[in-house]
């Protein structure tokens, strides 16, 4: 796994080569303005698969952590 990748000059020759060689499964991750350049998108054409993961919403948080939505509005009465 290979996080924040855009930070690593190169990386994805790095990857390319990886892949090339079928050496290792690879997991890029990163800020996708960065992650979405046109070397990218050349070197690694038709070898990757992108997906977006957004932020968990407030109330997913809540389920999540197995905690119900009355609990947390008698919690805040409670303030």
């Amino acid at each position: 796994m290979l996080d924040e990748a855009q930070e690593i000059e190169g990386w994805e020759r790095f990857v390319r080569g990886l892949e090339e060689r079928r050496e290792a499964k690879i997991i890029v991750t990163g800020s996708s303005a960065k992650l979405l350049s046109s070397e990218f998108t050349t070197l690694l054409s038709g070898r990757h698969v992108e997906v977006r993961v957004t932020p968990l919403s407030f109330y997913e948080v809540l389920k999540f952590k197995g905690i119900s939505v009355k609990g947390v509005v008698e919690l805040a009465e409670k303030r």
